[in-house]
């Protein structure tokens, strides 16, 4: 067994590596043996130019052709949970470890809670503002963060955007890919875990708890952060990370 086998940090809907860098530092400084890559999905960061795929399976096609090759842990937070998912389903025999995050399944959950139907205000605010860069990311922080709003975060959101923006086709693909998503019936991976927010605002807790349930493996809970907990949460997240990691390296 490789001590080095990377981690392949996966990103949600229109997010891209640059809105992770406090979560990607904790989880390096957690395991420095290892390589922690987190690769944009086509359509978002470096790749912003790209067309993204609309399904699921095509992402992990896209992002493979990259990525390193051999043993690997896969973390993913979100539609990233599905990308991780769906990753280990197509590599088993090379994933070491498989982390998702405040994700969720068509197979087990219902649309809406998958997409809680309470923010629907919300969101569909956040889509009528996507030319407005400001008040699109101002949005986007209330449906996924539960920290108090932070004005020089906005303007580093509205700068990521800015220099590398997100297309309206692109969140489009990602929501299809993301609708679509029914998920292995069994865990990919046996080596799998799940972390829940219990005050996520924007997708119910019990999807995860619902693949837990269904898959048998560990669920662990933060009582507070929101549906990003790479953000609200990072040195929690990246411990509860590095710790499965370490355990079935």
């Amino acid at each position: 067994m490789s001590e080095s086998a990377p981690v392949i940090v996966l990103r949600g809907l229109s997010r891209e590596a640059a809105h992770a860098e406090a979560f990607l530092q904790a989880l390096r400084n957690a395991l420095p043996n290892h390589t922690v890559h987190c690769p944009d999905l086509p359509g978002t960061g470096q790749r912003f130019q790209e067309r993204s795929p609309n399904r699921v399976e095509a992402i992990v096609s896209e992002l493979r052709r990259t990525a390193p090759e051999g043993n690997k842990h896969l973390v993913g937070i979100s539609l990233g949970g599905m990308i991780a998912c769906e990753w280990a389903r197509q590599t088993a025999t090379e994933t070491r470890s498989l982390t998702m995050v405040n994700a969720s399944l068509r197979r087990y959950s219902f649309f809406w809670q998958r997409l809680r139907w309470q923010q629907a205000a919300r969101i569909i605010s956040a889509l009528w503002h996507w030319r407005n860069v400001e008040k699109r990311e101002r949005r986007i922080m209330a449906l996924v963060s539960n920290l108090p709003f932070d004005a020089e975060r906005l303007r580093q959101w509205v700068a990521i955007q800015r220099a590398r923006p997100v297309s309206w086709q692109t969140i489009s693909r990602q929501m299809q890919a993301a609708a679509h998503y029914a998920g292995p019936i069994n865990a990919p991976c046996p080596n799998t875990q799940v972390l829940i927010s219990r005050q996520d605002k924007l997708v119910s807790p019990a999807c995860s708890e619902q693949i837990a349930a269904a898959w048998r493996v560990p669920a662990h809970y933060h009582p507070e952060g929101g549906h990003d907990l790479f953000l609200d949460a990072p040195s929690w997240a990246a411990r509860q990370v590095a710790d499965w990691i370490l355990h079935h390296n």
